[in-house]
């Protein structure tokens, strides 16, 4: 390949690995064991902290729901490193350690399903768990008895709801 812009002995520039998240998911777009779920309605990244603040966030909403018999499930896994300089430190010294963990998510997928609870429980639980999720997302409640309820994140950090 012939290289005009720069010197010829010049490696590549990467690209970002945006393929992770574009497009929309064919395979984990269902429900698979519980009656409700949270869908992404857009790619983005899940932090390795995210899942643990859907666990807890779960458990305490279903906790004072009286929700007693209710199951959950995370569908997605944070599989990818991405890694991080510290601060103050100049440019080179080769690649920086790990900062953490995250999951690619793409647009249509399964990210969180509940079973065994009702229809009013899961709206309560899913506008809860939906204001705590990262700036860029946006993410639907589906299940069988509830209309598709859209929550996506504006610019100025606030959120908006609707149902369609």
């Amino acid at each position: 390949m012939n290289n005009t812009h720069g010197p010829k002995n010049c490696r590549k520039k990467f690209q970002k690995r945006l393929r992770h998240i574009r497009g929309a998911n064919s395979k984990c777009n269902t429900l698979v064991w519980g009656n409700y779920g949270m869908q992404a309605g857009d790619g983005f990244y899940l932090k390795d902290f995210h899942f643990e603040m859907l666990r807890l966030q779960s458990v305490r909403l279903l906790k004072a729901l009286g929700e007693k018999t209710a199951r959950y499930w995370c569908r997605v896994f944070p599989h990818e490193s991405f890694t991080k300089k510290p601060v103050q430190v100049r440019m080179g010294g080769g690649k920086p350690d790990i900062a953490g963990w995250h999951a690619p998510v793409k647009r249509d997928t399964v990210i969180y399903e509940w079973g065994a609870i009702s229809a009013k429980s899961a709206k309560l639980l899913f506008k809860q768990i939906s204001t705590r999720m990262p700036k860029q997302a946006q993410v639907k409640l589906i299940g069988a008895e509830v209309p598709v309820i859209t929550v996506a994140k504006e610019e100025t950090g606030t959120s908006s709801t609707s149902e369609e």
